[in-house]
This record gives C-alpha cells, sequence and structure tokens, in this order.
C-alpha cells in the first residue's frame, strides 16, 4: 500500500511538468517573435516632403515653398515651372540652391543670414534671386554647358564649357540677352508657355523700333510699326 501510495505521489507532482514545458515553449516563441528586427520609419534626411534647417524667422509661405522638400509629382506633372524648380532640390534633407552653387560647391548662408520670405524678391536659401536661377537652370538643362562641339571633325568628344565662377554676374548677362530678345522676363516666356517666347519677341521688336537708328527701322519694317 506504502508503494502505491508513493507512486501516486509521484504521479501527482510529475503531472504539472507539461504544463511547465508548454510555458517554456510559448515564451521561447515570443522570444523568437522578438528578436525580429523592427523595420525602420524612413529618417527626415530621406523623407520627400520635410522642413529642413533654415531661417528661424522664415514666413509660412517661404517655408512652404522652400524648406518643406521637393515638389510633389503631382505638382510636377501639373505645372512646367514646378518641375523645373524641383532641380533646385537635388540631395534630400538638405536646403535647395542654385546650379552655380550646387556645381561650385559654394558654402551656405548661415540659417540667421538666408533668406526669411520678408525680401522684395523670392529668393533661395543660398541667397541667389528665383528668376535669374531658373533661367540658369533652364540654359543648363539645355545643354548650355555641356560642351561645344570640336573645330577638327576627326574629334568625337565635345569640349566643355566649363560653369563660370562669377555665380550672380553672368547670370545677369543672361538675364540682359534674355530681355533683348523677348522683352521683359518672365517664367511664362522662358518655357514659352502658351507661345509666350514669341509675343515677347514681338514685344521687345516694337521697343527696339521706337528707339530708332539702322536696327529699329528695320524692325519697324518687319513688323511694320509706326513709333508715335
Amino acid at each position: 500500500m506504502a508503494r502505491v501510495r508513493r507512486t501516486q505521489e509521484t504521479d501527482t507532482q510529475e503531472s504539472p511538468r507539461p504544463a511547465k514545458r508548454a510555458k517554456r515553449a510559448s515564451d521561447v516563441s515570443k522570444a523568437k517573435t522578438s528578436t525580429k528586427p523592427k523595420e525602420k520609419s524612413p529618417s527626415p534626411a530621406h523623407a520627400e516632403n520635410v522642413e529642413v534647417l533654415g531661417n528661424p524667422r522664415a514666413t509660412m509661405l517661404y517655408r512652404k515653398r522652400w524648406l518643406s522638400g521637393k515638389p510633389s509629382k503631382e505638382a510636377q506633372r501639373q505645372s512646367i515651372e514646378e518641375r523645373l524648380r524641383a532641380g533646385f532640390f537635388v540631395h534630400k534633407g538638405k536646403l535647395p540652391r542654385c546650379y552655380s552653387c550646387r556645381k561650385s560647391n559654394a558654402r551656405m548662408p548661415e540659417p540667421s543670414q538666408q533668406p526669411d520670405g520678408t525680401e522684395k524678391e523670392d529668393l533661395l536659401p543660398c541667397g541667389h534671386e528665383y528668376k535669374e536661377s531658373m533661367l540658369e537652370l533652364f540654359l543648363a538643362r539645355r545643354g548650355m554647358f555641356a560642351g561645344i562641339p570640336k573645330k577638327d571633325r576627326n574629334e568625337k568628344r565635345a569640349e566643355p564649357l566649363a560653369v563660370p565662377l562669377t555665380l550672380g554676374k553672368h547670370r545677369g548677362h543672361f538675364m540682359a540677352m534674355f530681355e533683348i530678345f523677348f522683352g521683359k522676363f518672365s517664367i511664362e516666356k522662358m518655357l514659352n508657355i502658351g507661345n509666350a517666347r514669341v509675343e515677347g519677341c514681338k514685344e521687345a521688336a516694337v521697343a527696339e523700333g521706337y528707339r530708332g537708328g539702322p536696327l529699329g527701322k528695320a524692325f519697324q519694317r518687319l513688323f511694320l510699326v509706326s513709333p508715335s
């Protein structure tokens, strides 16, 4: 009887063991699931649209335009100007800058010295005027600095045209030349939206005709302009 009682006692003591093993198995499965690498959320530096460091006094409109990341793909599809303006946003998480500043690796001004949106002209965070920078970027995209053909026909490669290191000076020359041919600068004329370049050329010709001289008379005959 004593032996039977001992076996019964041992049976009752060993019965909880499977439950403990089950708990251990569940703990191991939980540990395995917890050791899986968590998906990393994209850091602000790699986000498509995120506000980057700029002038702390910048207006909300300026922050939205220049400090909130590259224009969205939808905005670029709807506007050719936004598509070209996206060319200023080359490096994600960094402030946009003009073509010359990027190519010459110019140093960006300190945040407190950057434009804040209260200026008369629209300025990029690098401090250069938006219209002149857009004209420069447009000419660069059209191959202005890509290269000029060699005089020797045997040479297959094009001689690269160096980007001027004068920064704003050559942009002033581009702007002056543009306005000689097409009148007062506008983004619509530069991108020839609605055939605006042709109308601008006529306006410039009329203005040239009013100046007189042999060139002015030639413009008058061409466009049948009678100066008042």
